[in-house]
């Protein structure tokens, strides 16, 4: 019988007999559990598809926060044993305020030592996908699927705004497990049985250095990933006037041209279409490669999700997105403070990622943050949810301050 076809409970017991729980944990629909091996012991975060799609909702982000608590008390190593369509968007932006944190919490743990592994047997999407991406290595079997957006949404997207006749096939031929393994060398393509998965945790493996990770990220982009890379809008310098200063840059990214302290940096990612890789690499690569002087980054974001398109997916646009966190904490740990500026439209993958790395996340009443695009929504068969009050996200803690829509930055921050 393939791995996969088990349930939850009996994946467990296969891989990691005499399993127990952990004591004191949180309520929630994940399962964790203290295991060992015959020269190591881990903490297990198991996702039940059965439940809710395996998705992450407010009491399953905390139950992982206990989690990665318990590890760095134990000094355990952490397996994700996941199976999930991303966070709970019926909770709203509740659990994204939730999900923000809990990112926030792995990628530190990891930066910490940490050591972070991920066993994918079927299902991992949105944010699921991210937190994997944030560990050392993944697990993966052959026929899994692995990306930022659902299938039925990218064959959504590349149908009606590509004009592409695009099939699940062809898509699942992107996303699927041998295909990620064939780009990223952090996936290791394991078979569909429970011995062949339960011996590959009996090695250790280095986690990669950060500077090496995102070079890979860069030739990736040059290389396509596994998708020919279309040259487009992300590919072509351009300025523009922002908060009365002009910005230079491509695609979503720019930077401001001048700023009156050497000491602050000012970065803004704005787009009236979506999150490409391209665009949160330079970012990235901005962020990574500050001059040690600077102490303060502001970031100004509008832009509606992340990249729904397969030429983004064929770069393994989560491993993009986990790389920002990354950097943004990295940099926190020497002392720089990041403010993120939301001044439009904003969610999804490209909303979280800065909410987790930043210090402080604000937000212009003249501006909306969304878990998804509204249509997005829809097509997971649920409803899109009112907006909520302005006000009300910073109660839920999605963002720490409200700021005028009329508010102009100024040099003290």
């Amino acid at each position: 019988m393939k791995f996969s076809t088990l349930s939850t409970s009996d994946q467990l017991d296969a891989l990691f007999p005499g399993h127990v729980s952990l004591e004191a944990a949180p309520e929630g629909d994940l399962l964790l559990r203290y295991a060992t091996t015959e020269s190591r012991s881990f903490i297990i975060i198991a996702f039940d598809f059965n439940v809710a799609g395996g998705s992450m909702g407010v009491r399953e982000c905390a139950q992982i926060n206990y989690a990665f608590d318990q590890a760095r008390t134990s000094q355990r190593d952490v397996i994700f044993m996941i199976n999930s369509g991303g966070a709970r968007v019926t909770e709203g932006v509740a659990a994204v305020a939730s999900y923000s944190a809990c990112l926030r919490e792995v990628v530190d743990a990891t930066l910490e030592g940490v050591r972070v592994y991920s066993l994918i047997a079927k299902h991992c999407y949105g944010g699921a996908s991210v937190l994997a991406a944030s560990g050392t290595d993944i697990r993966i079997t052959p026929e899994a699927h692995f990306s930022m957006s659902g299938w039925r949404t990218i064959v959504k997207y590349e149908t009606e705004l590509l004009n592409r006749d695009i099939t699940s096939q062809e898509v699942f031929s992107v996303i699927d497990g041998l295909s990620r393994s064939t780009v990223s060398n952090k996936f290791m393509l394991v078979e569909d049985v429970s011995e062949s998965i339960k011996k590959s945790f009996d090695s250790v493996h280095a986690r990669e250095d950060i500077k090496e990770s995102l070079a890979q990220l860069d030739a990736r982009l040059l290389s396509g990933g596994n998708r020919a890379v279309v040259a487009g809008d992300d590919a072509v310098s351009t300025s523009r006037e922002m908060f009365g200063k002009e910005w230079d840059g491509s695609g979503a990214f720019f930077r401001a041209r001048e700023c009156e302290l050497s000491t602050h940096a000012e970065f803004a990612f704005a787009s009236d279409e979506f999150a490409k890789a391209d665009s949160v690499s330079r970012l990235t690569s901005a962020i990574d490669s500050l001059n040690h002087e600077v102490s303060l980054v502001t970031i100004f974001v509008s832009c509606q999700s992340h990249s729904p398109f397969l030429e983004d997916e064929g770069q393994i646009l989560s491993e993009y997105f986990s790389g920002l966190v990354i950097a943004m904490r990295k940099q926190q740990r020497r002392g720089v403070c990041f403010q993120t500026v939301v001044f439009g439209d904003c969610g999804g993958g490209i909303f979280v990622s800065l909410s987790a790395g930043s210090s402080k996340v604000s937000v212009l009443s003249s501006a909306r943050i969304k878990v998804l695009p509204d249509d997005v929504i829809k097509s997971l068969g649920q409803q899109p949810s009112a907006d909520r009050a302005i006000d009300e996200l910073v109660s839920v803690g999605l963002v720490d301050e409200v700021l005028p829509g009329d508010w102009m930055p100024t040099v003290a921050m």
